[in-house]
Order: structure tokens, then sequence, then C-alpha cells
């Protein structure tokens, strides 16, 4: 609850770490511990887990889950049209099942505080087998797709022991294998990375240390940084050579342009010169055209005069 009295609902499914997601009863042990009844079987989570859970402190908490292996005649659990479950006045919580009641009694809960040893037996690279004998090994470029075999030692109810695996710079959290002791990877790009994987046993106490290998993937030309260096330099290359190509374009075509415009001015120049020639000529034909009447009037008046004696 917050200071305002207001309250955050947390949504908490199986893929968190609860056992199974139609419960039919949650009760409170007075020890730290919820236990809960559903068709698979009883279980209890610790609170201390759920809080951080919902305080967003842990991405995932353990379950610890009871069946028939630990005695249960029947792990189905009911209550739709009963009473799920209670606790008794002597702290003892009963669950009715479909084979009678399951009673529980929280103070005798044993956990079994001893941590399994985890292994990590092999590395298969396609149908390559690759025994782990160093903390190190290296994949050839092409080798892209491998398979990490993985164990944990406990002899306690082995088939209960819970394993999560992460593949650093390429997982972004912890995986969750389930049942399979295995992790499957496709298309991993080339570098440097460490495969760790971490187990817990029957009652949820976690190998935090675990087991790691380094894995180095080597890189294809085209990832180097040689690669890319050439690439650089092709693409200053092309730029430059795109700019001269482009200014010697532009050149040309000036070149052209100015060739025109003189071929063109060179053209006019001379209509000019043509037709100032042709203005001139008109000019002086006018010119002579005037005076010719002037001077054929001016002579003959005196013949006329002198035949008129």
């Amino acid at each position: 609850m917050h200071e305002d009295g207001s309250y955050i609902i947390t949504g908490i499914r199986k893929e968190h770490g609860l056992y199974d997601n139609v419960i039919h009863k949650i009760i409170d042990d007075g020890m730290g511990r919820f236990w809960m009844s559903t068709n698979q079987g009883i279980f209890y989570v610790n609170k201390a887990d759920l809080e951080a859970f919902h305080r967003g402190e842990i991405t995932r908490f353990v379950s610890i889950s009871y069946t028939e292996e630990h005695g249960m005649a029947n792990r189905e659990a009911n209550g739709g049209v009963q009473q799920a479950g209670m606790r008794a006045s002597n702290d003892e919580i009963w669950f009715p099942t479909q084979d009678g009641a399951a009673i529980v009694n929280p103070g005798n809960i044993k956990i079994n505080m001893v941590m399994p040893p985890v292994v990590i037996e092999n590395v298969w690279v396609g149908e390559r087998l690759v025994p782990v004998t160093a903390p190190q090994f290296t994949l050839a470029a092409a080798e892209r797709n491998f398979q990490v075999d993985f164990t944990a030692l406990s002899f306690f109810v082995p088939k209960r022991v819970q394993f999560r695996y992460m593949l650093e710079n390429f997982d972004r959290e912890w995986i969750n294998p389930g049942e399979r002791r295995s992790a499957i990877y496709t298309n991993v790009p080339a570098g440097k990375y460490t495969f760790r994987v971490i187990a817990a046993n029957n009652d949820g106490v976690w190998n935090e240390a675990g087991a790691s290998l380094v894995m180095v993937i080597e890189p294809l030309f085209t990832e180097t940084r040689t690669f890319y260096l050439l690439l650089g330099a092709l693409l200053i290359l092309l730029f430059t050579g795109g700019i001269r190509a482009r200014t010697w374009q532009l050149t040309r075509q000036e070149m052209k342009l100015r060739e025109l415009v003189d071929k063109r001015t060179g053209e006019l120049r001379r209509e000019k010169q043509v037709t100032e020639s042709l203005a001139e000529q008109l000019q002086e034909t006018g010119s002579n055209r005037a005076f010719l009447p002037i001077s054929v009037t001016n002579s003959a008046r005196p013949s006329r005069l002198l035949s008129a004696h």
C-alpha cells in the first residue's frame, strides 16, 4: 500500500514461478510461507519472495510442490462447492483432495540445504560433439548454431532439480528450461560470450555460483574491422569519385554552353554586319536617286528657252 492509501495489484503466473495458475486456496502458515492447493498438487511459496517480486526486485521465484511422490493419495485438490482448505488450531493445514484430505504440518517441513553442484557436460555444434575440457573454447566463423548440455548432481528427488541459464552478451535475462537440461542457440553473432547455468535442489536452494564456459565465435571476413575499414575507404572513394564525375560533367556542360553562346554570338555579329552593310547600300542608293532629277531638270531648261527664240 502506498502512503496515499492506494494499492498496486501485481499479476503472478506460472512463468514467474507459481507451480500452477489455477489455485483453489491460499493459506498463511504463520512461518513466512503461503500454502496453495491446485489440481496438480499442493505447494508453498515464501512470502518474502512474493513481496520482492511485487517490488520488482526479482523477476522469478521458486515454488516447492508436493504430489503422490511425497505421500499424497491423490494430487488433485478440490473445493468448488466446499471449503478448499483450512488452518487448524494446532497450525496444521488441511486440503481436501479427490481421495481424502492432505494434512501438512508446516513445523515439520525439513528443507534440503545442500546446493547441487552444476556441471557443463558437452557442446554440440551441428552433429559434432565438442567435449568440454577447458573453461574456454573457440568456434569457427560459420559455427553459429550450438547446443550446451548441463546437469546437476542431486541424489534426493533429482527430477525436481531446477535450472536457469544465460548466455551473457546475448540473453537479456535468465532462461528457465523446465525439464530440459540443455540450451539451444541459433544465429549467434561473432563475439565473446560466457555461458552460465545455475541449479536449485528439490527444496529450491540455489547454487548461484553454478558453472560457466567462455565461448568465442570467430567473425566472418565481412564482420571484421578490416572489412569495415575497407568498406569505409571504398565509400569515400566512391563519394570522391562521384563528386569528381559530377564536377567534370558540369564543366563539360559549361564548355558546351560557352561554345553554343560563342557560336550564336558569332552568328548574331555576322547577321548584324550584313544588316549594317545592306543599310549602308540602301542609304547610298537613296541619296543618288534624290540628286538625279534635279540635275536632269536643270540641264533641260536652257534648251527649251533657246528653242523659243
